[in-house]
């Protein structure tokens, strides 16, 4: 009876976390391609109307750069090949589009729910699952159609997780196998490793050499071409702030910013200003949660016992869950346009869940009230995340309330007013998005292709009105910046153009 009891509780939970999800994600489904890479990596792009065959080579063996750059500057052939399907399927319709990316997050989240229950049990499990699943910085990856690589991989490492906590017969190889089809789906899956071993922990068993072995092969040839496209697009360039001494000085503040938005929904944000590189102390303070809590985690789990979830092993698990799947966007290992983002933080959410969820392993209090009181933040966090993900979810329906609340909470990141601008242009709000574009140049002060595009838009508006001194005098300040930019020069010449036809004085009728 007891047996049955259980499996009853655990069938009408994943019946809960599915209804929960679908009403969590529901204000998502009814909107369009949001003006943020899905009209050109979708809505434009020839290889998901192209036939089977060419779209197959084009995706899986076509690296020719035109091509790369068609395709997110990026191999993600698995990615690629599911928007194909969308698109033969239904067409494209975005709203069709978004129902498919969020069965595959309900799919893989129950996945993962599998993979929790079976690893800390049925209440521990599940709660940790409900917070992983509500959690607030998955809303990027699975109300944004452009994010399909982040649900696709998430769903091929929850499958592989549940195998590999189950440890049958054919883990060996389904493991690395599902492994290979997340990294084949989104490149930072490279780092799923982590949570490989954090489970081996949390289980109390010794790591499978020859599965990790075998799956880190696969992984590693799949890496170096994501590698070479990287180099080949110029999505992998120089260190940040052009050295590496000064990336590690500004990834310390991004730890700590990823930190606080693992346990705080309302720090999620789709833009965040970049951390300037001024003095050590917030670095420093950074670093030392990073490397201290792994030292000392590493630490406690050396002393203590090897087998069961211990006190250490729950710290150095969660460590695992949350420092390793971020190393491939750290920019110290590999230097990336992009430094910090809510999504790079899909797998690395799961580390801080997981203290919350063992709190109670983690001091030394013999009473089992209060031992049980400490479970208490963890079903409040439920709560909070789940509000918190109701809260951003209809942004995501929306191109320009989304960038208008990403430009509300910046104050320095010049992207989200440009994104606003080209939100309120195409919306026939001319003036407003005049306005985003001159606060994406006043944020921006020159320095990135942010203010080339700014420019070259506000240029246009203006040109509109009648306003072309003004015009003029933009593209020039421009191209003192950039005087390579081809398209700053056209627009010149057009506004000079411009110009001399409305000085030439008209011809006499005769």
């Amino acid at each position: 009876m007891k047996a049955e009891h259980l499996r009853r509780a655990s069938r009408w939970g994943g019946v809960a976390l599915t209804a929960s999800l679908v009403a969590t994600y529901a204000a998502s489904l009814g909107g369009g391609f949001l003006n943020y890479d899905d009209p050109w990596l979708i809505e434009a792009n020839p290889w998901l109307r192209a036939g089977l065959g060419d779209a197959l080579t084009a995706f899986f063996f076509d690296l020719r750069p035109r091509t790369r750059l068609q395709l997110g500057a990026e191999y993600l052939p698995l990615r690629d090949l599911s928007m194909w399907l969308d698109v033969a399927l239904f067409g494209l319709r975005p709203q069709a589009m978004r129902a498919v990316q969020l069965g595959l997050y309900v799919v893989a989240c129950l996945a993962f729910r599998a993979a929790f229950r079976r690893t800390l049990g049925p209440l521990r499990g599940e709660l940790w699952a409900w917070l992983f699943a509500l959690h607030t910085v998955h809303v990027e990856s699975v109300a944004w159609l452009a994010g399909r690589k982040d649900v696709l991989a998430l769903l091929f490492m929850g499958l592989a997780l549940w195998r590999h906590a189950r440890d049958g017969r054919d883990a060996r190889v389904s493991v690395p196998l599902l492994w290979l089809a997340a990294c084949l789906s989104k490149s930072m899956s490279v780092g799923f490793i982590g949570p490989l071993l954090a489970m081996d922990l949390l289980l109390g068993r010794r790591p499978d050499l020859r599965r990790h072995g075998l799956g880190a092969i696969l992984v590693g040839s799949v890496l170096a071409v994501h590698v070479y496209v990287g180099g080949l697009v110029e999505m992998v360039g120089g260190p940040l702030e052009g050295d590496r001494f000064r990336a590690a000085q500004v990834m310390g503040e991004v730890w700590l910013r990823y930190a606080r938005i693992s346990l705080d929904p309302s720090a999620s944000n789709l833009r965040h200003d970049i951390p300037a590189p001024e003095g050590w102390g917030a670095s420093l303070a950074g670093w030392a949660l990073l490397l201290g809590w792994g030292g000392a985690a590493l630490a406690a789990w050396l002393r203590g016992r090897r087998s069961g979830p211990d006190r250490g092993s729950v710290a150095l698990a969660a460590w695992l869950w949350f420092a390793v799947p971020l190393a491939p966007v750290s920019q110290v290992l590999v230097p990336l346009q992009n430094v910090l983002a809510d999504r790079y933080l899909w797998l690395s959410v799961a580390g801080p869940m997981l203290l919350l969820v063992c709190a109670d392993r983690l001091v030394s209090i013999e009473s089992r009230g209060l031992r049980r009181l400490l479970r208490g933040p963890a079903l409040l966090w439920v709560v909070l995340l789940a509000l918190g993900t109701l809260v951003r979810v209809p942004l995501f329906a929306d191109s320009r309330r989304l960038w208008f609340d990403a430009t509300a909470r910046t104050e320095r990141d010049p992207y989200a007013p440009y994104q606003l601008g080209d939100a309120l242009e195409a919306a026939g709000r001319e003036e407003e998005a005049m306005a985003a574009f001159r606060a994406a140049l006043t944020r921006d002060g020159l320095r990135t292709r942010v203010s080339v595009r700014a420019t070259n838009n506000l240029a246009k508006l203006l040109a509109a009105r009648g306003r072309l001194p003004e015009a003029r005098a933009l593209l020039s300040q421009a191209l003192e910046a950039f005087p390579e930019e081809p398209k700053l020069h056209e627009n010149l010449r057009k506004v000079d153009d411009a110009m001399e036809a409305v000085a030439r004085p008209p011809r006499r009728l005769r």
